[in-house]
């Protein structure tokens, strides 16, 4: 439906028409745009240079260099299944040995660091331009919350002794830890001496135990030994099974029980 206007609407639709062909007829004598840099802003910004400085979006991407590097490049070694990642220099170059897009293994270059906090990634220059993220991260907040967990392991230790579930408990969850920094040596012993003490204290058909056990099972498919994962997942599937005699553990420390994690992260 169409409306009637009156003589000052036809004055502003005009007006509008005129500074729209204006700016069409500028569009050609505008200069491309160009990224000036963060130095000219900080002539006018300095505050929120301030804040912006140091920040994790400061950080996030930069140049692979000694100083922005976390991660062990020392000829650290993870193994996913049948897949070894190396990470090692060359000169002043962090390198990474890993799978390619043929499934074989290459030689890449580190560009950029992505990230501090609590994860680093790292990008490789690919031949067709792109950047591609390895897909294995450094996990700083791991190195961190091992270091808490020793040493509540510690505490537990001289408070309750190492014969006690609470301390198995912590075992446990220190080898969960390790093995998701992919440390699977240390973890499976851990999670071995916490079998072994839950076995002792609580007994072959506790919860705990079956749980020891399943955990100890699903490292052993982390490292690709399924031989040696189905007997222990068969052995935590016949306690389950049976109903699992699970009994409180005293104790006059004063102290609350440590929660009991899975080797998936979960509380148990």
């Amino acid at each position: 439906m169409f409306y009637p206007t009156s003589s000052y609407t036809h004055y502003l639709i005009l007006s509008c028409l005129l500074a729209g062909f204006t700016c069409l007829l500028s569009i050609g004598s505008v200069e491309a745009a160009e990224y000036v840099g963060r130095e000219s802003c900080k002539v006018c910004h300095q505050q929120q240079d301030k804040n912006w400085s140091g920040s994790p979006h400061d950080l996030a991407m930069q140049d692979a260099t000694e100083k922005t590097v976390l991660g062990d490049f020392n000829n650290a070694r993870f193994k996913n299944f049948d897949l070894e990642t190396t990470f090692y220099r060359k000169a002043d170059k962090f390198m990474v040995r890993t799978d390619g897009p043929d499934g074989k293994l290459h030689d890449y270059e580190i560009r950029y660091t992505f990230g501090v906090f609590p994860l680093q990634q790292y990008l490789i220059p690919f031949p067709d331009g792109r950047l591609q993220v390895l897909d294995i991260a450094w996990d700083r907040f791991a190195r961190f919350e091992t270091g808490l967990c020793l040493e509540a392991l510690e505490i537990w230790r001289k408070v309750l002794g190492e014969e006690h579930p609470w301390y198995a408990t912590n075992l446990n969850n220190l080898a969960v830890l390790y093995q998701h920094m992919g440390e699977f040596a240390e973890s499976a012993r851990l999670h071995r001496q916490a079998l072994t003490v839950r076995r002792k204290v609580l007994g072959d058909q506790h919860p705990d135990t079956a749980q020891s056990l399943s955990n100890l099972a699903d490292l052993h498919c982390l490292m690709g030994d399924l031989a040696g994962a189905e007997p222990l997942y068969r052995q935590a599937l016949t306690i389950r099974r049976s109903g699992g005699r699970c009994q409180a553990s005293a104790s006059s420390s004063g102290l609350s029980p440590p929660v009991a994690v899975s080797s998936g992260g979960r509380a148990v």
